[in-house]
């Protein structure tokens, strides 16, 4: 689901009485897609099956800054199943995107999302850290906000070899070396 403005209804339901806030998380690993939601049991939503994870899906709190800055935050799922731990080390690798929605869900009388799920927060995972030890499971996974991809350093040279990585067979850089001390007589006969 790509990320849009909030729906009106949702934020009308923050405050209603026997409405419950839930999260969901889906994070594209390198051949399959988790996704979980704060629930128990299969939640339908959107053409997509959202496996509960009930209170095992721990997420930071999340900042909002005024100014452009890239803020991360901090997911955990612990005692999840065996099958999702061993994707996370078979697929789980740095700089995959993530994206956590909230909505509004009524579990009584009968179970229904009341609104469009809001996704606060796109990224890509900085850091994962698995934890299988004998007495829990744990994957955490820090989250960078996609704005840091504009404090990365880009590094490209201007020269046949680089051009060639981008554009094999293109030789427009072959002669820059050449036009350096090139002498070049504008509007003057030479």
């Amino acid at each position: 689901m790509p990320r849009t403005s909030y729906d009106p209804a949702l934020v009308g339901l923050f405050g209603a009485p026997h409405v419950s806030l839930i999260l969901m998380f889906e994070g594209f690993f390198a051949t399959s897609t988790l996704r979980l939601w704060t629930g128990v049991g299969l939640l339908q939503y959107g053409g997509r099956s959202w496996q509960g994870a009930g209170e095992l899906v721990g997420i930071s709190a999340t900042k909002e800054t005024a100014d452009l800055q890239a803020q991360g935050i901090t997911v955990s799922l612990t005692g999840i199943d065996e099958t999702i731990i061993a994707a996370a080390f078979n697929e789980l690798r740095q700089g995959q995107p993530v994206d956590i929605y909230i909505a509004a869900y009524q579990f009584a009388p009968a179970p229904a999302m009341l609104a469009a799920p809001y996704c606060f927060f796109q990224g890509r995972v900085d850091v994962p850290t698995i934890d299988d030890s004998a007495e829990t499971s744990m994957v955490t996974l820090q989250l960078e906000n996609r704005l840091v991809d504009f404090e990365r350093e880009r590094v490209r040279y201007y020269d046949p070899q680089t051009q060639n990585t981008y554009f094999p067979g293109d030789r427009g850089f072959d002669y820059v070396a050449s036009l350096q001390d090139q002498k070049i007589f504008w509007g003057v006969s030479n």
